[in-house]
Formats: C-alpha cells, sequence, structure tokens
C-alpha cells in the first residue's frame, strides 16, 4: 500500500513540473491607433524549458488574412539587442471582434539568462482598430 502511495506521488510531482506556464504581457494603444513603439518587459526565472514566443494583438476591426509589418527589438538581460523587421501574418478564422489574435514570433526558444527580456515592437505604419499589442511566452 505504502508503495502505491509513493508512486502515485511520484506520477503527480513528475505531471506538475512538466506543465508549462504561460507569461505574458501587454500594452493598451491609445485611441486604437497604433503608431508607436511598444515596450514589453518580461521577468525571465526558467533557463531551461523551450518556449514559443507568441505576438497578440487585439483589434476592433477583423484581422482576418492581414499582415502587419514590424520592427521587433529583443534586448536580454545583459543588454544584448537583437532587432530585425517582421510580418505578423494574423489568419484567425475564428476571430470575433474584440478578441485577440495570435501570431507565432520564435518556436522553441531557450532564454538562456535569468532576468528581464524586453520586446519592442514597432509598427512600420500607422494601424487603424489596433486596441492592444502583447507579447506570451509559452
Amino acid at each position: 500500500m505504502i508503495g502505491k502511495i509513493f508512486i502515485l506521488c511520484f506520477v503527480v510531482l513528475v505531471a506538475l513540473s512538466c506543465e508549462r506556464s504561460v507569461q505574458s504581457k501587454a500594452e493598451i494603444i491609445p485611441l486604437a491607433r497604433w503608431q508607436h513603439p511598444v515596450t514589453l518587459s518580461i521577468e525571465n526565472q526558467d533557463t531551461t524549458s523551450i518556449r514559443d514566443i507568441v505576438i497578440f494583438i487585439k483589434s476592433r476591426v477583423s484581422c482576418m488574412e492581414c499582415s502587419l509589418p514590424v520592427s521587433i527589438s529583443v534586448i536580454d538581460p545583459d543588454s544584448l539587442y537583437f532587432l530585425e523587421r517582421h510580418t505578423l501574418v494574423l489568419d484567425d478564422s475564428n476571430y470575433v471582434l474584440g478578441s485577440c489574435c495570435e501570431t507565432p514570433y520564435r518556436r522553441s526558444c531557450l532564454l538562456a539568462k535569468k532576468g528581464t527580456y524586453r520586446f519592442v515592437i514597432k509598427p512600420e505604419g500607422s494601424y487603424e482598430g489596433i486596441e492592444a499589442v502583447g507579447v506570451k511566452l509559452k
């Protein structure tokens, strides 16, 4: 009986340790007109998990089959800077006005340093109807 309880406790602990937490940060866009960079800071304590980085957009207009050119800068805890142009391709056929569209930015990433990672997302134009922009680590 004690052996079965030990095995059950072990299985529960392993299952809980494999559960991934999702971190997210968003910024509200004034007047629903996105034209200035958004800086989002996420604190990282997990240096061993492989995660996906997702950009999400909350819009009051349909974002089915739209693409938004942006520049994304990532600054790690040691102030190393990475800048690239990226197109956020938003194609969410299940989209409901006022909800969020998600688009992958990086898949299977390892944030190897503890500390604050900053994501600066700058639109390459002025986009109407965008109410919030965010980043999610999952």
